[in-house]
């Protein structure tokens, strides 16, 4: 039986690294039926058998110390293990700070010190603004065993960096996630909880917004004006969804922005049930998404909706380039009312073809999928392995 540990930013109330994690256990699954399967999570642990990241700080570094039998468990967890998963997403990235990028530099430090094999798994790398950063960056991918990343730029981005390593491009593994056969059919979440009525019988639109530290807030004004408009003429409903946490919630910084734009509507609505499968199915029933975190669009091309994307990170624009529909992705910098309209008017023109392109997107991405899983085929056996890394 083989034993496996997949780490990545999992059990942090963010829905996109939550799905990630299920569409990559769903893809051991398949590769490995036999395996024992640990995560490293946060928190809000994962319903499957979860350990202790790695303490890259002070604080974290105190609590092993204070507590002296976790170390030990999460130091016979590592030496047992024949395999390790560092998960999807953007974790190497220092757009804000070098935080993330040491995080997840010492984690895999760490684990070619017990000499285990890395993969990286879907990851995205956007170009990295600091010098230390791209080295940490660099050194990480020189311990991973294997690399596969989400989309063509971060393999252009590493191999601009230097890394002398074979980069396997696949996709999200959100979409391995099995889901219902026909989301748009169904009255009730995947976990059967009910879909709202009213979202059943009116038109709707998914908004996923997200907190920024930043000075120009313009286009929190343009979104505003801009849900407006869809309510007051257009008719629809729009449902506020949480994705994430981070310094503010999304349900904390969108229930205060709102509020304090006094925008009192009634038919605006802050979505409560914030589980992936739920979400994935209130988004299968939108006419469509407007969104700033990644995976609300993403979670939009597995339900075949539409989307406007507003890029506040590179991933954001990468994905829309991987899916070819970027012009429906919009800079921040370039976010007004009239831009919002510009789109949505064209998403309606072109609503038929866009849907049927998603259709293809989503075959596209399966054969990309199968990518990500042969490259975990490959590594469960030492000859193969040894061949990606030459």
């Amino acid at each position: 039986m083989k034993r496996i540990i997949v780490c990545g930013n999992y059990g942090a109330g963010n829905i996109g690294d939550e799905a990630i994690l299920a569409g990559a256990m769903q893809d051991i699954a398949k590769v490995f039926p036999d395996s024992e399967v640990r995560v490293m999570s946060g928190l809000s642990s994962p319903k499957v058998g979860s350990i202790s990241f790695i303490p890259t700080g002070i604080r974290s570094l105190l609590h092993f110390i204070l507590h002296p039998s976790q170390l030990l468990k999460l130091h016979h967890h590592i030496k047992e293990t024949d395999l390790v998963i560092v998960g999807g997403g953007g974790l190497f990235t220092d757009e804000s700070t070098l935080r993330a990028v040491w995080i997840w530099f010492v984690h895999t430090l760490v684990f070619r010190l017990y000499k285990k094999k890395i993969v990286f798994y879907a990851q995205s790398f956007a170009p990295l603004r600091t010098g230390f950063g791209k080295w940490l960056t660099k050194r990480a991918c020189s311990y991973a065993t294997a690399i596969s990343v989400r989309d063509h730029e971060s393999k252009e981005t590493l191999e601009k960096m230097e890394v002398r390593k074979k980069v396997v491009v696949g996709c999200d593994p959100c979409f391995s996630m099995q889901y219902l056969k026909d989301l748009r059919n169904s009255n009730e979440g995947c976990e059967g909880k009910k879909i709202p009525r009213e979202a059943r019988e009116k038109k709707y639109t998914v908004v996923s917004m997200r907190y920024l530290d930043c000075t120009n807030k313009l286009y929190e004004k343009a979104l505003i004006h801009f849900l407006k408009y869809l309510m007051d003429e257009e008719g629809y409903k729009v449902y506020l969804t949480h994705f994430g946490g981070g310094k503010v919630s999304d349900e904390q910084y969108m229930s205060k922005l709102f509020a304090q734009e006094m925008v009192n509507n009634e038919n605006m609505q802050v979505y409560k049930n914030d589980s992936v499968k739920s979400v994935l199915s209130l988004i299968a029933g939108a006419q469509f998404v407007i969104g700033m975190r990644l995976h609300s669009l993403i979670f939009a091309c597995i339900a075949k909706v539409p989307f406007i994307g507003i890029a506040y990170e590179a991933k954001v624009t990468q994905f829309g380039k991987s899916v070819n529909l970027d012009e429906f992705v919009l800079p921040l910098q370039n976010v007004s009312c009239d831009t919002l309209k510009e789109k949505y008017h064209a998403l309606k023109k072109y609503h038929t073809h866009i849907v049927e392109h998603l259709a293809t997107v989503q075959v596209e991405m399966s054969v990309k999928g199968e990518e990500n899983r042969n490259l975990l085929r490959a590594i469960g056996g030492e000859e193969e392995a040894t061949k990606l890394t030459q």
